[in-house]
């Protein structure tokens, strides 16, 4: 079985950052054929409400995967090995996504300063601030939810803990084929 490598931060850098640029790219264009760029209201909304409740999802998923950590409550019963595989693609697509939304309206928002002598120009670069921070803090809880979901070097496994099948089994207990073996 493959492991998935931890998400890398230069490659989410690099995401936001060529994100920016074309987030920049079609602000200027758009501004060139004599509109302003316009940045929804319910995008600025919709990425608030998806970062709430990626983390969300991170505090609850923090005492499912580890109960027996300290300052967890007695009796917390695990996530199930499928769920926490789920938990780890979510964190995963959270992390890309963010830092796409980051970047895109991070370029818009930079395009925009350029209008703030206008009260729309000023609303709309207001809009993709929010948007751009809101897609920096999905990228932010999402990194914090993978770390969450790692499983940490197993000593007494044979071939480590990283998913890799012992010979003459079908593959780890819980682990979705391309995903990492999740705490479970």
């Amino acid at each position: 079985m493959v492991a998935v490598r931890p998400t890398s931060i230069r490659m989410l850098l690099l995401v936001a950052v060529l994100a920016a640029a074309v987030g920049w790219v079609i602000a200027d264009w758009i501004d060139g054929q004599g509109r302003l760029p316009t940045v929804p209201w319910l995008a600025v909304v919709v990425i608030w409400v998806v970062t709430g409740f990626v983390g969300a999802w991170a505090l609850v998923a923090r005492h499912r995967l580890r109960p027996d950590g300290p300052g967890r409550r007695p009796g917390t019963p695990r996530m199930a090995p499928l769920v926490a595989a789920r938990t780890t693609a979510l964190a995963l697509a959270g992390s890309r996504t963010g830092a796409v939304v980051f970047g895109v309206y991070g370029g818009t928002a930079l395009r925009l300063l350029e209008e703030t002598a206008v009260a729309a120009g000023r609303e709309r670069l207001l809009a993709a601030a929010l948007a751009s921070l809101g897609g920096l803090l999905l990228a932010v809880l999402s990194l914090w939810l993978e770390r969450i979901c790692r499983v940490r070097e197993d000593p007494d496994e044979p071939n480590g803990a990283r998913g890799e099948p012992r010979s003459g089994s079908a593959g780890t207990a819980g682990a979705a084929p391309g995903m990492p073996r999740t705490a479970a």
